[in-house]
C-alpha cells in the first residue's frame, strides 16, 4: 500500500474542510430564504480564503532543507551569519584561531532617542561599513544579537593590532548621514584566542572590558586572577591619568660625539592618583591594549612642542609603526607643528617597523609632514640585510642601534663589530648614528672611536621634566 505524504494528507483534510463547510454555508442560507446569488457569492469568497491559506502551506513544505537551514543561521536584519554559525564553526576547531567580539556602546540610547527603525538601519550601515573594511582580511563577519558583532579568523591573530585598527576606523567612521542624524559610533571589544572555549573567553573579555570602562580587553589563560585584576586597575588608572591630563614628558639628553650639539628625546611618564611618577614599562602595553595610547601620544607631543617652541634644541618623540601608519596621528602632527613653528627641529623615533608595509607608511608620513622637514629615526636597528636596505630606501635620518648590541659593545666582540658595520653602512647612506642606554664612561668611549655619531643614556643625564643643556 502506498504510504501518504504530508502534502497530500494536507490536502486530503483541506478539501474535506472546505466541503464541510460549503454544505453548511449553503444549507444555512437555504434556510434563511437567501437567493442564490448571494449564497454563490459567498461560497466563492470561503473558497478562495480556504484555496490561498492551505497554498500558503504548502509552499512553506515546499523549502528546499538548504534554504530552511540558510534561514536558521543567517540574521534577518543585517544578512550576516548568525549565533548559531559562529557556534558551528566554532565546534571542534582543529587549529588555533582568533575572536573578535565588538559591542555597540549604549546602543539602547538610539533606541530610546531615534526609535528602534533608526536603530535597525544603524545597525545595517554598521554591519554593512564592516563588511566592506574587512573584505580583503581572512576575517568572518556574524551578527549575534542586536548590538554585538563578532570577527572570527583562522588565519589572522586579531589582538596584533587589526581589531584595535578596526576599532578605530569605527569611531571616525560617522554613521547615519543619510538620515541627516551624523552619528558617532564607539564601541568595546573582547578578544580571545586558541582553541577551546573561544566564544566564552572573548564574552568574558568583552563583560570585564565594559565592567572596567576600557575599550578593548585580551583574555590572557595565564594570567592570573589577581594579576588580571591589576591589569584592569592599571588600566582605571591610565584612564582617569588621561582624563586629569595627568600624562607627562620627561626628557633626556641626546649628545653629539664632540659634544657641541645637544637634543632630546621627549619620554612618556604616567602620574599616578597618589602623585607618583610611573615609568612606561608599566602601563604602555596596557595603554596600547585599550587604545588610550592614542591620546596619550597626542597629550606628549602637544606638551613637548608646547615647551621647546622658544628653546633651540631639536626635540624628538616614540612613534609605533600603526600610528605612522594613522592619518589621524599625521593630521595631528601637522596642526602642532604649524601651531607652535617648529620647521627643521622635529625627529620622530619610530618603532616596531616589522615589515615592508611598515616602511611604505613611513614614506607616506613622511611626504605628508615634508612641508615641515622633519626628520626619522628608526629605533632598535638591528643588522639584517632587510633593516639596512629599507632605511636607505626610505631615506631614514638616523638611526638608533639596538641596546643589546650597545651594552655588550665591551664584552662581546661579536657586538662591536655589528656596531661597526652599522656605522661604516650609515656613513655611506648619509644617515647620522645614534647610540642608546650608554650608562658607562667605558662604553661612551667605545661608541666614539667606533664614530657613532650621538650617544643617550644615563651617563649624560636621567630623564628629567625640565631640560638644561
Amino acid at each position: 500500500m502506498k504510504k501518504i505524504g504530508i502534502k497530500q494528507l494536507i490536502v486530503l483534510v483541506a478539501s474535506f474542510l472546505i466541503i464541510a463547510g460549503l454544505s453548511f454555508l449553503l444549507n444555512h442560507q437555504i434556510e434563511n430564504n437567501e437567493s442564490i446569488w448571494q449564497s454563490m457569492i459567498s461560497i466563492l469568497v470561503v473558497s478562495l480564503l480556504a484555496f490561498f491559506y492551505f497554498l500558503s502551506i504548502i509552499k512553506e513544505l515546499k523549502k528546499s532543507p538548504a534554504r530552511v537551514q540558510s534561514e536558521r543561521i543567517v540574521d534577518d536584519l543585517t544578512s550576516l551569519p548568525n549565533r548559531a554559525q559562529l557556534l558551528a564553526d566554532l565546534d571542534g576547531l582543529k587549529k588555533n584561531a582568533s575572536l573578535a567580539l565588538i559591542n555597540i556602546d549604549d546602543f539602547h540610547s538610539v533606541n530610546d532617542y531615534y526609535g528602534t527603525s533608526i536603530g535597525d538601519e544603524l545597525l545595517i550601515e554598521f554591519a554593512d561599513w564592516l563588511k566592506d573594511y574587512l573584505k580583503d582580511e581572512p576575517i568572518k563577519l556574524y551578527h549575534l544579537n542586536a548590538d554585538e558583532f563578532a570577527l572570527f579568523s583562522i588565519e589572522l591573530k586579531l589582538e596584533s593590532g587589526r581589531a584595535k585598527k578596526c576599532i578605530e576606523s569605527i569611531e571616525q567612521k560617522i554613521f547615519l548621514q543619510m538620515q541627516a542624524i551624523d552619528l558617532n559610533v564607539y564601541v568595546s571589544a573582547g578578544i580571545a584566542s586558541g582553541r577551546e572555549k573561544l566564544l566564552q573567553k572573548a564574552d568574558i573579555a568583552l563583560k570585564t572590558a565594559k565592567e572596567s570602562e576600557l575599550e578593548m580587553l585580551v583574555y590572557d589563560e595565564f594570567l592570573s586572577k589577581r594579576d588580571y585584576k591589576s591589569k584592569i586597575l592599571i588600566g582605571r588608572k591610565l584612564k582617569n591619568a588621561v582624563l586629569d591630563d595627568r600624562i607627562v614628558p620627561y626628557y633626556q639628553k641626546i649628545v653629539s660625539r664632540d659634544g657641541d650639539e645637544v637634543m632630546y628625546e621627549a619620554l612618556m611618564r604616567m602620574v599616578d592618583d597618589e602623585g607618583l611618577v610611573v615609568a612606561p614599562m608599566k602601563f604602555l602595553g596596557i595603554a596600547r591594549e585599550t587604545k588610550l595610547n592614542t591620546k596619550m601620544t597626542k597629550m606628549l607631543m602637544y606638551k613637548s612642542y608646547e615647551y621647546f617652541a622658544p628653546l633651540n634644541n631639536k626635540i624628538s618623540i616614540n612613534l609605533f609603526a600603526s600610528d605612522v601608519a594613522s592619518s589621524e596621528i599625521t593630521q595631528y602632527i601637522a596642526r602642532l607643528l604649524s601651531e607652535f613653528s617648529l620647521q627643521g627641529r622635529v625627529v620622530f623615533d619610530v618603532v616596531q617597523m616589522n615589515s615592508a608595509e611598515d616602511y611604505d607608511a613611513l614614506g607616506r608620513f613622511k611626504e605628508v609632514l615634508s612641508p615641515f622637514n622633519i626628520a626619522v629615526a628608526i629605533e632598535n636597528f638591528g643588522t639584517g640585510y632587510t633593516d639596512f636596505v629599507q632605511a636607505a630606501r626610505m631615506g631614514v635620518d638616523y638611526i638608533k642601534i639596538d641596546r643589546s648590541l650597545v651594552q655588550e659593545i665591551n664584552s662581546n666582540p661579536y657586538a662591536k663589530a655589528a656596531i661597526a658595520s652599522i656605522v661604516s653602512f650609515c656613513k655611506s647612506a648619509g644617515i647620522k648614528t645614534i647610540a642608546k642606554h650608554v650608562s658607562t664612561d667605558e662604553i661612551a668611549i667605545s661608541l666614539e672611536e667606533l664614530n657613532v655619531d650621538y650617544m643617550q643614556g644615563y651617563h649624560f643625564g636621567q630623564p628629567s621634566i625640565k631640560v638644561s643643556n
